[in-house]
């Protein structure tokens, strides 16, 4: 593979990982208006997000076995002309079962282009190289985040929620386009289309992080879903504020993006990911203890941003470097472990997405992310080394 090739095809992943998060993100201010629109409770709209969590995360292995048989851009483009169909239809939805399953067709389209590009990112990079990368991707990951919440904020004060679906169907179209040009690699190694997936998932090397990760992205799915009504009506506040202050959580996102990005490869993926697990324990306890007496509204949504803020960065240190030391060491199979681990991390943050609505009030709701921040970090700190050994057998499979 080139080194213009490997160029090349950062700007497409990161564009595709943009538009996949941006499907949640630039969606979730208007949470209100689509219930009113549609005549629907809130349960309804807040189970359209858990939907598409749910359904990004459960084909991800269908969509790897796909782009390692019939090529990455096979499955690319796939993935791409599905989220672009669903995109359209959820522009003119009118009732629930259009909404709901549109997002559910919506979420396949996704989370088939996401793991896909993080394929092509793993074909040409292995180790801290590969942790470096994936913190390029995270950075579309923050501009998705904190530009994406707030056009959905104006949107929403502005217009119609329906304006956000055609922006990302525009986006889909131009991805799908871009995509067409791409090389449609397959996996020919035999042995990497006989690892089996109990060599992969049962791994201790390969589980501890992912989940780590998963368990990371799950408390910001916890923070993502329910936050647009507690700051509508707790604080009172307008769309389009609640999508301003997503500068501040996508600005912490960049931070943490461009400190991997500088820091993996000089001081390894394992202290980068334990920092960041460690500064997202103390979000959690915080965001949990801010209820604890109850103190007054400004004050309140300072502690409560603070802490937002504090979890995002922890998470865009844990989550780049949770994957890439997940799928670095597999000599054979590297590709498709990739898909296992998208599997588990948004397979955790989907189950995030379902007990969240569960939650009885605030705080029971951030004493479950203070929860699953914790185990993220006994995971963490219980990984053992890779040996140097299977590093370098990745990397050499890594860069064919």
């Amino acid at each position: 593979m080139s080194t213009s090739s490997e160029k090349s095809i950062t700007p497409l992943a990161c564009a595709i990982v943009f538009m996949a998060q941006m499907a949640t993100t630039i969606y979730l201010p208007s949470l209100p208006d689509v219930a009113i629109d549609l005549g629907v409770s809130e349960s309804v709209t807040k189970l359209s997000v858990t939907l598409f969590v749910i359904a990004a995360a459960l084909p991800v292995v269908a969509w790897g076995r796909v782009a390692d048989r019939y090529g990455r851009r096979t499955a690319l483009l796939s993935s791409l002309g599905i989220f672009l169909i669903a995109c359209v239809a959820l522009a003119f939805a009118s009732n629930a079962a259009v909404l709901l399953g549109g997002r559910i067709v919506q979420g396949v389209g996704a989370g088939g282009a996401a793991i896909v590009v993080r394929m092509i990112v793993k074909d040409r990079f292995a180790g801290d190289e590969l942790a470096a990368k994936l913190s390029l991707l995270s950075m579309a990951f923050v501009v998705a985040l904190g530009g994406g919440q707030l056009v959905g904020g104006v949107i929403a004060s502005f217009g119609s929620w329906r304006i956000g679906f055609v922006v990302l169907a525009v986006v889909a179209a131009l991805a799908f386009v871009v995509s067409s040009r791409t090389d449609n690699h397959k996996v020919l190694i035999k042995g990497e289309q006989a690892v089996s997936w109990q060599t992969i998932v049962l791994n201790s090397k390969f589980y501890k992080p992912a989940i780590a990760g998963g368990l990371g992205f799950g408390a910001i799915v916890l923070v993502q879903q329910l936050s647009p009504f507690l700051f509508a009506g707790r604080f009172g506040l307008q769309p389009w504020a609640f999508g301003a202050f997503g500068i501040l959580y996508g600005g912490a996102y960049f931070a943490g993006a461009v400190y991997v990005n500088r820091y993996a490869k000089k001081i390894g993926s394992r202290p980068v990911m334990k920092q960041g697990v460690v500064i997202m324990v103390a979000a959690g306890v915080l965001l949990a203890a801010i209820w604890y007496p109850p103190i007054g509204g400004h004050t309140l949504l300072v502690l409560f941003v603070f802490g937002y803020i504090a979890l995002t960065f922890g998470q865009s240190l844990l989550f780049p470097n949770s994957a890439a030391t997940a799928v670095t060491h597999f000599a054979q199979g590297g590709a498709i472990a990739v898909a296992y681990c998208g599997l588990v991390q948004q397979g955790l943050a989907g189950v995030a997405s379902v007990i969240g609505p569960l939650a009885s009030d605030e705080r029971v709701w951030t004493a479950v992310i203070a929860g699953v921040t914790v185990l993220a970090a006994a995971l963490v700190f219980t990984l053992r080394d890779v040996t140097t050994s299977t590093t370098a057998g990745a990397g050499a499979d890594a860069r064919h």
